[in-house]
């Protein structure tokens, strides 16, 4: 994967303790920078950053939360880590952003795919470009949203949303971060959570007052041309 552009600022919440090394060696080896999150962190801490990254976390309060809410919605991207069956309060601590946020996407506990695997069931999407197999182990489930990965047993496990001017992103396995180091696509999927963008499908109705100026528009140079 290339290194970015221009250098960005991500925060890491790992309450868990297994994924901060790895997303901190990733990131920072593309020429970023990484802090460390504790669930009291406040609005003042977050701002400015480009990519949130709250893996396997406990329960958040009304004011992280309420900070969330205003990052994603001025413009910040999230992404949300949980677990399969037996990591219940970290989906509920996913659930609680998620409605939050008002987001669509709810994490379904499950049990999918133990031990360590490589899917090739990439759904095409901006977020997904230039991913072909994704490194991931013992998954729950998503469901709502915009898929992008599907687990060996085809489940959603991968998906995401737009938020106001924001994004979140939420897989339901936080062992993708183990494959950061991997030879697979996890290092250009989490390059897309950071700098991709997301092509959009203009409402019905935008799509009706476009045709509308289009034919308004028609009948004034009619009306010009036989002036």
């Amino acid at each position: 994967a290339s290194a970015t552009a221009n250098a960005s600022t991500i925060g890491v919440l790992d309450d868990y303790g297994n994924e901060y090394g790895n997303l901190n060696t990733f990131y920072t080896g593309q020429g970023n920078s990484v802090y460390a999150l504790a669930d009291n962190f406040t609005a003042g801490q977050i701002s400015g950053s480009k990519l949130l990254v709250l893996t396997l976390f406990n329960s958040l309060g009304s004011s992280q939360l309420s900070a969330l809410d205003s990052y994603v919605q001025g413009g910040g991207r999230v992404l949300l880590n949980s677990d399969g069956a037996g990591f219940e309060n970290y989906q509920g601590s996913v659930n609680a952003v998620l409605s939050s946020l008002g987001s669509s996407i709810v994490n379904v506990d499950g049990a999918y795919d133990g031990g360590y695997h490589v899917t090739s069931n990439i759904l095409a999407n901006p977020f997904t470009a230039g991913v072909s197999s994704v490194f991931y182990a013992y998954t729950s489930a998503l469901t709502g949203g915009t898929g992008l990965v599907l687990g060996v047993s085809s489940q959603d496990f991968i998906s995401y949303q737009a938020i106001g001017a924001g994004y979140v992103f939420v897989i339901a396995d936080s062992n993708t971060g183990d494959g950061l180091s991997q030879p697979y696509g996890n290092q250009q999927l989490y390059l897309n959570f950071l700098n991709g963008g997301s092509s959009t499908t203009p409402e019905p109705g935008t799509l009706v007052m476009f045709g509308s100026g289009i034919i308004g528009l028609a009948g004034v140079l009619r009306r010009k041309i036989n002036l």
